[in-house]
């Protein structure tokens, strides 16, 4: 039922009665009291006195309703603005703007606490207006306080100050969602930005390394066998441009995690780019397996970083790489039989650590098994439901 009606209806039911009620003294009380002369003038003027009043009472309600009623949707529309925007300086504005709005304020400020503090404002504020301080607290912790001040000869009555403490709370929540949403922000890009680090120090900076050994065989070979430089020289060209492409795919955020990578073939291919004079460099490989992209990207980047530390700091004369999978999981290791180390020791370089933090990424144990003057290995064990996984793998890894 409408306003309107309900005012109606008020009004028009105690007139009846009131009418009714009169009429009913009059031609039936008055005769069986015994009164002689009936007063009709006196019904007539009492009727419409209490129906006066009566009206006058009912619309008095009303506007105390109505203002009320118009207090609460001005609140409910401010709650609804203020959370729907995830700027704490836009918060902070709209706040100061619609509180001067919902009170009939002519000046609001919203003072934020902690480091460093923030104050926004809206309307201009005189001395002597009357002010409102209220508290802004979300969980029992205080996040500043919100003030309103005139018009002059405004008064904040107790029902102002109950809705605004409502609209307050509102506000203190906006803001604390605010600020989780620029604290996952911040998380969010710390994130990419170790991602891109460990995507350019795992597969940039290896291939080149890899590009640079390729070419100081060429330099060795050419005296002697300008044949087989040149043939170096060439898979020098192939590396380059991989390396070209691998560039273009971090700067422009190509992925490729929903597409499936057949594992021998990639580890294949991932061999050319290292040089085999020096070092013998063999793949072992039982039971093709297929993983999504993004957890096969991650495994070759193991792969790549466990054989370019053989060949770089471990001076292994021999390195084999083994893959097989078996009751659902994946299981790729790299054997050498250089010098070793103590895992245990601080690393200064960034390699072991990237290689435990993508085995994390694909669900993976990562084992790395040394000693001093006894080799290493590098074992990855991979469930093959990895694939579940691919699309959060993609997001954090990309090759």
């Amino acid at each position: 039922m409408r306003l309107r009606r309900i005012k109606v209806v008020a009004v028009v039911v105690p007139a009846v009665g009131l009418v009714g009620y009169e009429l009913f003294r009059h031609f039936v009380l008055q005769p069986a009291m015994g009164e002689e002369t009936p007063h009709f003038e006196e019904h007539i003027v009492s009727a419409v006195v209490l129906l006066s009043g009566v009206v006058v009472f009912t619309f008095a309600v009303f506007r105390l309703l109505e203002r009320l009623h118009g207090q609460l949707v001005a609140l409910n529309e401010a709650a609804i603005a203020v959370t729907a925007d995830l700027s704490v300086d836009r918060v902070l504005e709209r706040v100061a703007e619609l509180a001067r709005k919902v009170a009939g304020a002519s000046y609001a400020s919203v003072q934020v606490e902690g480091e460093p503090g923030k104050t926004v404002s809206s309307g201009s504020f005189r001395p002597g207006e009357p002010t409102l301080v209220l508290p802004i607290v979300v969980k029992g912790d205080r996040l500043g306080q919100l003030v309103l001040a005139g018009p002059p000869g405004k008064r904040f009555r107790p029902s102002d100050r109950g809705a605004l403490e409502t609209f307050a709370t509102q506000a203190g929540i906006a803001l604390e969602n605010a600020h989780l949403f620029e604290q996952t922000q911040e998380l969010v890009a710390e994130r990419e930005r170790s991602r891109i680090g460990m995507d350019l120090h795992d597969g940039v900076i290896q291939a080149l390394y890899a590009v640079g050994l390729k070419v100081e065989d060429a330099a060795e070979l050419a005296p002697v066998a300008p044949q087989e430089a040149a043939a170096e020289m060439r898979d020098v060209h192939g590396l380059l441009r991989g390396v070209i492409g691998q560039l273009r795919a971090y700067v422009y955020g190509l992925r490729d995690g929903d597409r499936s990578v057949d594992l021998r073939p990639a580890l294949e291919h991932l061999l050319r780019e290292f040089p085999s004079g020096r070092t013998s460099i063999s793949l072992q490989f039982a039971n093709d397996a297929r993983l999504p992209a993004a957890t096969a990207a991650n495994v070759l980047h193991i792969v790549r970083e466990a054989l370019a530390n053989s060949l770089r700091h471990a001076a292994a004369s021999r390195v084999l790489i083994r893959a097989a999978c078996e009751n659902d999981t994946l299981t790729v290791s790299v054997e050498d039989d250089g010098r070793g180390f103590d895992p245990g020791s601080r690393s200064s370089g960034m390699g072991l650590h990237d290689m435990r933090e993508r085995a994390g990424w694909c669900r993976s144990e990562l084992e790395i098994r040394s000693a001093p003057a006894s080799g290493t290995t590098v074992r990855i064990a991979v469930p093959m439901e990895a694939r579940a996984m691919s699309g959060a793998t993609g997001r954090a890894s990309r090759s």
